[in-house]
């Protein structure tokens, strides 16, 4: 005899995958905490994160036409190509890990006050391995390396 389906609505998916965010849990600790199939909760993260591109751009933008002189600088925890562009592409200066040791967040700050744009190394590959794709956008070029630069820093034009 099959189970019976739960529904859960929005506010309670939002919280199961914010508490996945925090990283203070497994998902199958969480998983078993709520009764939820871990491969459920799997896919409510995934349907989370494709429609973090969207919040991006909507917040990036909305902040820019407000206050042009605003700068942006994206923290996040998604090691992602598809987000990045999306931050980018919304006027965002930067974009940094949150696992980024504090030389590397104090460097995009600068690199960002300075007018440049700052992509961290760890999403180099991501950005790398998905311009590579055929229906990917032409790829980025770097920038001259700004004065004392750092050897290993790259900054790239969107």
């Amino acid at each position: 005899m099959r189970a019976m389906r739960r529904h859960f609505n929005a506010q309670f998916k939002a919280e199961i995958v914010q508490e996945i965010l925090r990283e203070e849990k497994t998902i199958a600790e969480i998983a078993s905490e709520h009764e939820i199939h871990p491969n459920q909760i799997k896919r409510w993260k995934a349907t989370m994160v494709k429609g973090l591109p969207s919040l991006f751009s909507d917040e990036t933008t909305s902040l820019k036409a407000a206050r042009p002189e605003t700068i942006v600088l994206i923290l996040t925890a998604y090691e992602d190509a598809e987000l990045l562009r999306a931050a980018m592409s919304a006027g965002a200066a930067g974009y940094v890990v949150k696992w980024a040791a504090e030389p590397d967040l104090l460097e995009a700050i600068r690199a960002v006050r300075r007018g440049e744009v700052y992509i961290h190394p760890a999403l180099t590959r991501a950005l790398l391995t998905a311009e590579a794709t055929p229906q990917a956008k032409p790829e980025a070029k770097p920038q001259a390396e700004a004065p004392g630069g750092r050897a290993g820093r790259t900054a790239y034009a969107a």
